[in-house]
């Protein structure tokens, strides 16, 4: 067989590969490609599978979902996934995620609400969170982050919406390898 056959079989075999794999895939929540000509925004709601978050299992404690935000991978010692139907706060869940962390050094999780008042001048008011450009659904006191996996804390009031006196917008950003590069690059213009 000549090399041109087996390149040519090759190609067929690899186009079929990829043209299985292509049908296969979960379809976006956006049937058409965003375009730079649109003049229509395209609306993404939440998918189901994004409201039944999985009950959390931290170091043999039960901790809001969105604590994981804030937790420094390299601490995680190890992880395991029960898919089983349990209830939290009287929703039922289909499955439980145990994250175990390392010993040493402890991670300690301190409510948002202990890291504001402790590293910014906000002593009284309510906040919207986010971690990482993601929103955070939860009272502000339920919320428990990593104190030390917290790289900046953003705080915009929000005085002109006329929604409530001393209305704040809480973004943290994490120590994660992408801010991390983002806030140390220079930026010459």
């Amino acid at each position: 067989m000549t090399i041109h056959k087996i390149l040519l079989i090759g190609s067929i075999l690899l186009s079929a590969v990829i043209q299985s794999q292509e049908t296969k895939k979960l379809k976006k929540p956006t049937d058409t490609p965003y375009l730079k000509t649109d003049t229509i925004p395209k609306v993404v709601k939440e998918q189901p599978w994004e409201l039944n978050k999985p009950i959390l299992i931290l170091d043999n404690h039960p901790v809001p979902y969105e604590t994981i935000l804030t937790l420094q991978s390299d601490k995680i010692e190890s992880v395991k996934i029960e898919k089983q139907a349990n209830q939290a706060e009287s929703v039922d869940k289909k499955s439980t995620l145990i994250i175990n962390m390392k010993p040493v050094p402890k991670t300690i999780l301190i409510p948002v609400t202990a890291l504001i008042s402790k590293y910014t001048e906000i002593k009284d008011g309510k906040y919207i969170v986010s971690i990482d450009g993601e929103p955070v659904n939860l009272q502000q006191d339920q919320l428990l982050v990593d104190e030390k996996n917290i790289m900046q804390i953003r705080i915009t009031k929000l005085d002109q919406l006329g929604l409530a006196p001393n209305l704040y917008q809480v973004r943290l950003l994490t120590r994660n390898n992408k801010n991390l590069q983002k806030a140390n690059t220079i930026i010459i213009r």
